[in-house]
């Protein structure tokens, strides 16, 4: 069985992903679903429990929390409110 990747957040990110939760568009339930997923990953919850705790299929919390740790680094370079200051030590 493979490890899940790890999922590590900002507080300005989970509060971006958060936001997201709260909207009432309708037509979000599957970016919402996604959200929950990397939420509840950055909560260092397993696969496992983010499925039972969300009733979603094994196979779609494996791929959401992959992809968000695939592009999450991507996403943080092309928002500007994410991006390291260039003043600042690293």
């Amino acid at each position: 069985m493979a490890t899940a990747a790890a999922i590590k957040l900002e507080a300005l990110e989970k509060n971006i992903l958060r936001k997201i939760l709260n909207t009432r568009n309708a037509s979000g339930n599957d970016l919402k679903l996604r959200t929950k997923i990397v939420l509840a990953a950055a909560e260092n919850l397993t696969n496992h429990q983010i499925q039972y705790q969300y009733g979603i299929e094994a196979h779609r919390v494996a791929t959401w929390r992959n992809r968000f740790h695939e592009h999450h680094e991507l996403w943080k370079l092309l928002d500007p409110d994410l991006r390291t200051k260039m003043n600042e030590k690293l």
